[in-house]
């Protein structure tokens, strides 16, 4: 799948029993055995304990990825922009295409390039500043195109150095690029057997990698760094399930199963992955979509954006993710947080338009 298609399932998680289907161009959009893990308790049957304001991003009509000195990735009617929430600063890079996350430093987006003669459906892509100019640079494929969905950053100097997402053969191939110090440089990941498809959509700086089939559907993936693929249970038997974020630790995936949204959640990195663990438990189907390194997850419930915090004893409390009062049900969601390392705590998402969230 495209990641325009991605895009567009993140936006739908709501109301899709999971994943997301449909052959097309790149676009694809969000336990076992070993140590026990304690289930948490999730305060999904009242109504959210906290409402959050939305802060329109001027002219924004997305706004899909957010690092942790509150720089903004999305599109507008120019094309992608940066916008800088602490000094409410807007940059338009020069640059059209689909972009999908930007690393620590602020310096590399990923995503996708418009299709070009190359590629009618677009190329994955990475647009980098360098002394005040930024340019784009087309990542290697199998020269039918793809999209870099997710970006891990070097924890000491924040520059990008792994990107993961797909690229287009006769399937969806799920690809890993590294940064060699010159150049990106593809490896084409496991796909669920030789006839089926993968779409990569989440990455830590581990190497390890998250995604969904998205088109068979409906599957949740998981790869560890040496490329091993595993098939995350789904939260009940035969229900379809995606993937779409992990934690630094990669002790924690986030997506849905069985139209809901869930976390799948182990002790350590040598222990397999359980049965998911519901985030809701109102009836509401959603979706999660992203986990920061403080365990705060953010995606969709009820149809409307919402915010999961880790609030001991293995529990989540749920925070309501407001609009703008021109209410989009279905098509409301979360797109990511950072850290609140340097900036504040921040989400962004979209809303009919592109805008982020504080103070949850």
């Amino acid at each position: 799948m495209t990641r325009a298609t991605l895009l567009a399932c993140s936006l739908a998680l709501a109301t899709l029993a999971a994943g997301c289907g449909g052959e097309g161009a790149d676009v694809a959009g969000p336990h076992g055995s070993g140590a026990a893990v304690a289930q948490p308790l999730i305060d999904g049957n009242s109504p959210a304990n906290l409402t959050v304001v939305a802060t329109p991003i001027p002219g924004a009509t997305t706004a899909v990825a957010v690092n942790d000195a509150g720089r903004v990735a999305g599109l507008n009617a120019s094309g992608i922009y940066i916008f800088d929430v602490p000094t409410q600063t807007l940059q338009n890079i020069g640059f059209s295409g689909t972009p999908w996350a930007i690393d620590q430093l602020g310096t590399t987006v990923s995503g996708q390039a418009s299709p070009t003669k190359r590629n009618s459906l677009g190329s994955p892509a990475v647009w980098t500043l360098a002394g005040g100019v930024w340019s784009q640079d087309l990542l290697p494929d199998s020269g039918q195109g793809g999209a870099a969905r997710a970006v891990a950053s070097d924890p000491i100097t924040g520059a990008a150095v792994l990107l993961a997402g797909n690229v287009q053969t006769s399937r969806h191939t799920p690809g890993k690029w590294s940064w060699n110090g010159s150049g990106w440089v593809l490896t084409s990941l496991p796909r669920p057997g030789p006839n089926g498809n993968a779409f990569g959509q989440g990455i830590n700086a581990g190497g390890m990698v998250v995604g969904m089939d998205g088109v068979t559907c409906c599957s949740a993936y998981f790869w560890d760094a040496a490329g091993t693929l595993t098939v995350l249970p789904p939260l009940v038997s035969g229900s379809a399930s995606a993937a779409y974020g992990i934690n630094d630790a990669g002790t924690i995936i986030v997506g849905n199963s069985n139209g809901v949204a869930v976390a799948w959640i182990r002790a350590s990195t040598a222990d397999p992955w359980p049965t998911p663990v519901p985030l809701d438990t109102n009836g509401c189907g959603g979706g999660a979509i992203a986990i920061n390194a403080s365990g705060v997850i953010v995606g969709n419930s009820c149809g409307l954006p919402a915010a999961w915090r880790p609030s001991g004893g293995g529990g989540y409390t749920r925070s309501q993710l407001s609009d703008l009062g021109n209410h989009h049900p279905g098509a409301e969601t979360a797109e990511a947080v950072n850290n609140g390392t340097v900036a504040p705590l921040i989400a962004v998402g979209n809303v009919g338009q592109g805008v982020y969230w504080t103070g949850f």
